[in-house]
């Protein structure tokens, strides 16, 4: 069809496609040479002394560049220490329910129950969990608790837009129990 054009209709393809992903490489490896950085912190820092957040971010830092299944073992030390860590727990249900392993559903649980900002991702999980399984009764109470959760995310972004300077704020103290 292209005949003789075919060379240079390739040769311009191939520089737009790399003209468009130009921006994206350059964030990956921007974001690549931070998260290593992290990692070599954290690293030796946990070496230092095993702190949950040294860990965490360690855990984190390992997903990032290697992917949630190498810092499983990290998490798994995270949660030796906090057995109630909400994000190893997550982490480690998600890692768990994404092989379709419905041992990570009570992690997931757990983590949402005592951190509400995992919830949206928490439900999507399920949700998605719950679709390859087929158990349709499941991923209808999961629906409707997405659209809880929604209506609830909802109304508190109203409210922080609402807020204005001269509003009165009374303290508030969080007691860990």
């Amino acid at each position: 069809f292209l005949e003789d054009g075919e060379a240079a209709f390739s040769a311009e393809l191939g520089k737009e496609w790399a003209t468009n992903v130009r921006a994206a490489w350059i964030q990956r490896h921007e974001e690549t040479k931070k998260l290593a950085s992290e990692l070599d912190s954290a690293s030796a820092d946990a070496e230092a002394g095993a702190s949950v957040e040294v860990l965490w971010k360690q855990a984190e830092a390992i997903a990032g560049l290697e992917g949630t299944a190498k810092a499983q073992p990290v998490i798994a030390r995270i949660l030796a220490i906090d057995p109630a860590h909400a994000g190893a727990l997550f982490a480690r249900g998600a890692y768990q329910v994404e092989r379709d392993d419905p041992n990570g559903i009570v992690d997931i649980e757990r983590a949402m129950s005592i951190d509400n900002s995992w919830t949206g991702a928490g439900l999507k999980l399920l949700g998605g969990y719950c679709h390859r399984q087929g158990d349709k009764a499941a991923l209808k109470r999961i629906e409707r608790r997405w659209e809880a959760h929604s209506a609830k995310m909802e109304v508190m972004e109203q409210e922080r837009a609402s807020a204005r300077l001269t509003d009165t704020y009374l303290e508030l103290t969080i007691k860990h129990i």
